[in-house]
């Protein structure tokens, strides 16, 4: 029994190995990806506004470190909301993929790994030692934001993405036998996100300095996205009174996730870059409610996007959740 305790013990020691330790916050490997995680145990509403701030600043640096690390910065980062102490897990672009590629399994393991709770291909000892070096110098001071420029980037691996997805719903599909010749074209334009029309057809909630939108093309029900108002590109753009009030919308939001859907999980997921995700210069992210165990949209939509053929959406339903939303964010400010 004692071998086998410490056997254990080891092994979540080593799963969760420190990488970067600062006053508030900390960099960590957990489940083989870095991770930036809260020192103490707190809620999301009992985090101080420091706390608040410190974790977003943190994140926001760890593009300078995988730049450095694998020649670009793109990643994406999953924060279950639910966790007693906040932990951001990041997935790198660039320990995957090469600068020049979109990749499509990367996109759709990283959503199995956040909404599915299937686990990501860890990164190599060697990857996670040149983060940990980067780190030690780059996120104890102030680091240069890295804007977003344009760019042209090859698809890739995207059959093999479409068959993952297909394995998922235990179905079956006749796919070509080579990837289709696809090519992803980026603007630093806003093309969404400053348009109005947009703006009011999304429309949830407006706080002093954010967003609250529902999404267009929802992954499931409850799927929002929460972006400054002012157009900034990346993380890092973002203000401290920002960042405060996206927490404080975080928590309502999960609250009334909670009580209208009964929501078991909650969750931000942030995409950071063309490579790792993103699909407008106006940086945004989305608020997901959801179970695991359920089927979920954006899977069927995933494979039939790559056909030119959305599965249609109830206007009525989509309707009836935003306004739940919004009347219920209204009345709590």
């Amino acid at each position: 029994m004692r071998i086998v305790w410490f056997v254990l013990c080891s092994f979540c020691l080593y799963a969760q190995e420190i990488l970067w330790q600062g006053p508030l916050v900390s960099l960590i490997e957990d489940q083989g990806l870095p991770a930036v995680v809260m020192n103490r145990e707190a809620s999301l509403d009992k985090l101080t506004d420091e706390e608040k701030i410190a974790f977003e600043r943190t994140v926001g640096k760890m593009q300078n470190v995988f730049e450095e690390v694998f020649g670009f910065g793109d990643f994406s980062r999953w924060l279950p909301l639910e966790k007693e102490k906040l932990t951001a897990y990041l997935i790198p672009s660039g320990a995957y993929a090469g600068p020049n590629e979109v990749d499509y399994v990367i996109k759709i393991q990283s959503l199995l790994f956040a909404l599915k709770d299937h686990d990501m291909p860890p990164l190599t000892k060697e990857q996670i030692a040149r983060i940990q070096e980067a780190a030690s110098r780059m996120l104890s001071k102030e680091m240069p934001t890295i804007p977003i420029q344009e760019g042209n980037f090859k698809c890739t691996q995207i059959l093999k993405g479409v068959s993952i997805a297909l394995d998922e719903l235990h179905e079956t599909m006749d796919l070509p036998e080579e990837d289709p010749p696809f090519t992803l074209n980026f603007t630093t334009r806003c093309r969404a996100f400053c348009d109005p029309k947009i703006l009011e057809k999304q429309f949830v909630f407006d706080s002093s300095c954010n967003h609250i939108l529902y999404n267009h093309r929802p992954y499931v029900d409850c799927h929002f996205m929460i972006l400054p108002i002012r157009h900034v590109s990346t993380l890092s753009e973002t203000s401290e009174i920002e960042i405060l009030d996206k927490f404080l919308l975080l928590s309502q939001i999960e609250t009334i996730s909670q009580k209208e859907f009964g929501s078991p999980r909650m969750g931000l997921l942030t995409r950071i870059g063309w490579r790792g995700g993103q699909t407008q210069s106006h940086f945004h992210e989305h608020v997901i409610g959801f179970d695991p165990k359920e089927e979920q949209a954006w899977l069927r939509n995933w494979i039939y996007e790559l056909n030119g053929t959305l599965l249609p959406i109830d206007p009525i339903k989509w309707e009836k959740i935003r306004t739940i939303f919004k009347t219920a964010l209204t009345s709590v400010q």
